[in-house]
C-alpha cells in the first residue's frame, strides 16, 4: 500500500447528542476509507494495469472509478470531524467574517443559510449536505449529494459538510431523529474552522 495520511481527531465532550460510542464507530469507518484509498493508490501505480492496446485496461478503469468514492469518503469525513473537533468556542459566524458576508448575500444571513441546510437535510435517502463557494457565480451555495463520488462540482470550494448517512446519527437520535441531529451539528460546529475554509475558497486556495 502507498502511504496516505490518516488524521487524528479529539472531540469535545458533548453533554448530549453524539455519544462517544457513535463517534468512535464513525472514526473506524473513516479509517476504512483511508485503508481503501491506500490500497487503490497502490493498484493505480501497478504498471500492469495501466494500458492495453487501444487504451486503459478494464481493471484500471474499475480502480479509478472506485478511487473517487473512497477518496471523497476520506475528505468528507475529515471536514465533518474537523468541524466537531475544533475548540475555538465560536458557535456562529463572526459578523465581520467572509462567511457571514457570503451568507448575507446568498441567504439573507446566517439564519437563512441554516434554515436552508436544515431543509436540505430532510431530503429522502442517504447522503450529505454540502455548503460550497461557487467561484464562477461568486456566491455560497448549499448542495445535496447522495454518494461521495457524485459531489464536488468543478470550481466549488467546500466550506461545511453534514453527514446524513444513518451511521452518523441513528444510535443517538433514532431513525426519525435526522432533524434533531442536524440541529445538533449546526449548534456544535466550530465556526473558526469553517471560516478558515471559506477564506481559502474565496481566495482560490
Amino acid at each position: 500500500d502507498l502511504a496516505y495520511p490518516e488524521q487524528e481527531f479529539r472531540f469535545r465532550d458533548f453533554e448530549a447528542g453524539l455519544s462517544t460510542a457513535t463517534l468512535a464507530t464513525h472514526l473506524e469507518l473513516y479509517r476504512g476509507y483511508v485503508a481503501q484509498t491506500r490500497e487503490l493508490l497502490g493498484a493505480l501505480a501497478d504498471d500492469s494495469l495501466r494500458r492495453e492496446a487501444g487504451g486503459v485496461t478494464r481493471p484500471r478503469e474499475a480502480v479509478s472509478r472506485r478511487m473517487s468514492f473512497e477518496l471523497n469518503g476520506v475528505k468528507l469525513h475529515e471536514w465533518y470531524f474537523e468541524q466537531l473537533a475544533g475548540r475555538s468556542g465560536l458557535r456562529v459566524p463572526d459578523s465581520s467574517s467572509v462567511a457571514a458576508e457570503g451568507m448575507d448575500v446568498a441567504f439573507g444571513g446566517f439564519d437563512g443559510w441554516r434554515a436552508d441546510v436544515e431543509a436540505l437535510a430532510t431530503t429522502r435517502g442517504i447522503g450529505w449536505v454540502v455548503a460550497a463557494w461557487d467561484a464562477s457565480a461568486g456566491q455560497l451555495v448549499n448542495l445535496w449529494a447522495d454518494l461521495h463520488h457524485l459531489l464536488l462540482p468543478a470550481g466549488h470550494g467546500i466550506v461545511f459538510v453534514l453527514d446524513l448517512w444513518e451511521h452518523a446519527y441513528w444510535d443517538d437520535f433514532g431513525p426519525k431523529g435526522r432533524g434533531a441531529y442536524s440541529k445538533f451539528i449546526l449548534e456544535n460546529t466550530d465556526w473558526e474552522v469553517v471560516e478558515a475554509r471559506f477564506a481559502r475558497a474565496r481566495n482560490g486556495a
